[in-house]
């Protein structure tokens, strides 16, 4: 049992194990020799894998690819399937992109500090509203919809 998360607008994809185990193997490019090594890792429970794709991205930075290997709680990342989901030390930045595709709505955050506040808690089918009075409530965050977007600002202005 494992979880993949692949997005083509995101320069990481990441596979995480459950039960069992998996192989995650690098290809290399059409442009390199065949027969060249290819990185690849063998995951055990708990664990995941992260690639990170290579981007000139100013945001990202990130000049070459590469496999990462992380020991992480399989429940929290896999919980989104269930009635609850558990999100651990996530920044903003991060969980507006969830919130965004699990609610099928466009957030908007001004202010490159508040994209770093971290948030630890559990969601039992709340609505959006009910998360972001969460949210407003644990971080300084003002919130309002305007034409079917969610815009976070920093409550302190």
């Amino acid at each position: 049992e494992f979880n993949v998360k692949a997005y083509a607008d995101e320069f990481v994809t990441q596979a995480i194990l459950v039960h069992g185990s998996i192989a995650v193997d690098k290809i290399a490019p059409n442009n390199e020799k065949a027969g060249d090594e290819k990185e690849g890792v063998i995951l055990m429970p708990g664990q995941q894998v992260v690639y990170h794709r290579p981007t000139t991205a100013p945001a990202e930075s990130i000049l070459t690819e590469k496999l990462e290997v992380r020991d992480i709680n399989p429940q929290s990342a896999i919980s989104w399937k269930e009635k609850c989901w558990i999100i651990e030390k996530e920044e903003l930045q991060s969980l507006a992109i969830k919130l965004e595709r699990k609610y099928e709505i466009k957030i908007v955050i001004s202010g490159n500090d508040l994209k770093k506040f971290k948030f630890t808690g559990v969601l039992k089918n709340e609505s959006i509203e009910q998360v972001l009075i969460a949210l407003s409530l644990s971080a300084p965050i003002k919130y309002k919809f305007i034409k079917g977007i969610v815009y976070l600002s920093d409550s302190k202005y």
